[in-house]
Order: structure tokens, then C-alpha cells, then sequence
């Protein structure tokens, strides 16, 4: 008996047929920064083409110089490698934001900084239910991390404690690893006990977070607190969306440049000034490692 008279033999193959090559996920998100130090290099809007391990992360409007508007983020790997993509002047460059960190605990190895967190907690909070956000239903999630941060240049240095409360509403659905290189649940790691201690908790976390608000607050050896916010939201969600091959491609007239700033870069300047019992005054008047390391960081969301 031939296959002719068995059309529903052909049904599956012909509806696999008619399915898209593959099903990706657009989106825009802004992010934005409140508070007494609040930065306006930190706010950015941004258009994201992610498909499974691909992602294209074009910056439509960016407060950050080192990212203008028109450049993007790439990755083709799950986020495992990070490019930079310039096209205004046909450039490329690896980035990635975890080996500024990476580099702090170089240098404090090498006793040019010294970097302490102690007394590091992090908890699970009771959170209440979802919303909706950019029309996908999400869950709600809240942690709360408490640590004691030293940090001293050449004898110069500030001692402080960091409370930061995060808020995640997030979707299990969205789980491309791509999603990961912009819509982050944890935090820049610090080569610290921190770093174990947040993916105990955050890490239960499956899918991606569409919002997230996380408020940190400083205080100071004298007391003096300081509370900025900072905050991402998802809008224009759409899922099964197909996208030319082209999109996560580096065009070839592009050049390879070095994006990352060298240890020697971040380790010019002089020394700050200290004042009375050891403190430095302000975040403005940081100079020296200690003070381009910190801006540098807020450039670049840290």
C-alpha cells in the first residue's frame, strides 16, 4: 500500500514545514537611574534582537559615551563572548563588563588596592504576586544584601556598609541565554564571597527578569547614607519573531579594536586626599585607581 493513500502520514511533516527556521524574541527596554547620586550615563534605551544563543542589543539612545547611540552589543555564544560594535566607525571590540572586576581583584592581589567584603549576608524576602509586564504574565521575587566594603589605594581609603534591596519581576518563558547579556538577575561579580552567596539565592531564579529596581544605600564611617536607585522595565515584548541571518553578523570592512581600558589606564592620577580619621570626603573628590575605577563602573552600570 503506498503512501498516497496515507495522506496523514504527510501531516506532521508538512506542519514542521510551514513552522518559522527559528522562533526569537524583540524587544525595547529602558533603564534609568534615581537618587542623590543619580547618573545620567546610566540611562540608556535599547532595542534587542535575541535568538537562542544569538543577541543584538542596539543602543537607540545612551547617556554613556563609551556606548553612543547607533552602537550594539553581540554575542553569538549564550553571552560567553560580548562584542561591542561601533558602526559609525566601522569598529568591534570584545566587551565584558565582568573582567573590570575581575581586574580589581588583580590589583589588590598585586597590593596596589585593597578590596574587603565582610559581614556579607543575603536573603530571600516575602515577595507579592506578579503584574503583567510588556504583556507577559510574571512572577515576583525580593532580596535584601547586607556587607561591609573596604577599600584602600597606596594607604587612602574608605570604609562602608552596602544594603541593597533588588525587586525582579520576571518570566520562566523568556530562558534564551542571550536574554542574560542585558536583562541581568545578579550583579557584576566582585571575586568576593558575595558573588556565592547572591547566586545561592538569585540563582533559583528561572527565565529573565522584565523589571527590576534594585535601591542601594551606602552609609558612611561618619553616617552619612546615600541611596541611589536604579531601575530596568521591558516594553514592545514580541516572541516568535524571525530574524535575517545578517542581524548577528559582524559586517567584514569592520576593524578589531581594544575596547577594555589597561591596568596601567585605570591606575594613573594621584592619590586622594584624606580627612580627618581616615575618611575620604566625598565620591567626588575619590581620585587616583580608586576614582576611575568608580566611574569607570558607572559608566558601564556598575
Amino acid at each position: 500500500m503506498g503512501i498516497a493513500k496515507k495522506p496523514w502520514i504527510l501531516l506532521p511533516l508538512l506542519a514542521a514545514l510551514a513552522l518559522p527556521a527559528a522562533a526569537g524574541v524583540e524587544y525595547r527596554a529602558r533603564s534609568w537611574q534615581e537618587g542623590e547620586q543619580k547618573n545620567k550615563q546610566a540611562e540608556s534605551n535599547v532595542h534587542a534582537s535575541i535568538e537562542g544563543d544569538k543577541a543584538k542589543i542596539l543602543f537607540e539612545d545612551s547617556g554613556n559615551e563609551m556606548m553612543p547611540a547607533g552602537s550594539y552589543l553581540l554575542t553569538t555564544d549564550g553571552g560567553q563572548t560580548i562584542h561591542l560594535v561601533k558602526p559609525e566607525d566601522k569598529t568591534y571590540g570584545e566587551f565584558d563588563l565582568e573582567a573590570i572586576f575581575q581586574m580589581m581583584g588583580a590589583l589588590s592581589e598585586s597590593g596596589m588596592m585593597k578590596f574587603e567584603i565582610d559581614n556579607a549576608r543575603v536573603e530571600s524576602l516575602p515577595s507579592g504576586s506578579g503584574k503583567t509586564v510588556a504583556g507577559v504574565a510574571t512572577e515576583h521575587a525580593r532580596f535584601r544584601t547586607n556587607y561591609d566594603m573596604t577599600i584602600k589605594v597606596m594607604g587612602m581609603g574608605r570604609a562602608q556598609h552596602v544594603e541593597t534591596l533588588q525587586e525582579l519581576w520576571y518570566s520562566e518563558a523568556l530562558s534564551d541565554a542571550a536574554m542574560g547579556i542585558w536583562l541581568r538577575k545578579e550583579p557584576p561579580k566582585t571575586n568576593t564571597e558575595l558573588d556565592e552567596l547572591i547566586a545561592l539565592e538569585v540563582g533559583k531564579i528561572r527565565g529573565m527578569p522584565l523589571e527590576a529596581i534594585t535601591r542601594t544605600t551606602t552609609t558612611g564611617k561618619k553616617g552619612k547614607q546615600t541611596t541611589t536607585v536604579n531601575h530596568t522595565l521591558v516594553s514592545d515584548l514580541r516572541q516568535g519573531v524571525s530574524f535575517p541571518a545578517a542581524t548577528f553578523v559582524i559586517p567584514d570592512d569592520y576593524r578589531l579594536v581594544q575596547m577594555m581600558p589597561t591596568t596601567g589606564m585605570m591606575a594613573g592620577g594621584q592619590p586622594a586626599e584624606q580627612s580627618e580619621g581616615g575618611e575620604q570626603e566625598s565620591e567626588e573628590e575619590e581620585g587616583g585607581l580608586l576614582g576611575r575605577f568608580k566611574k569607570f563602573g558607572k559608566k558601564n552600570g556598575g
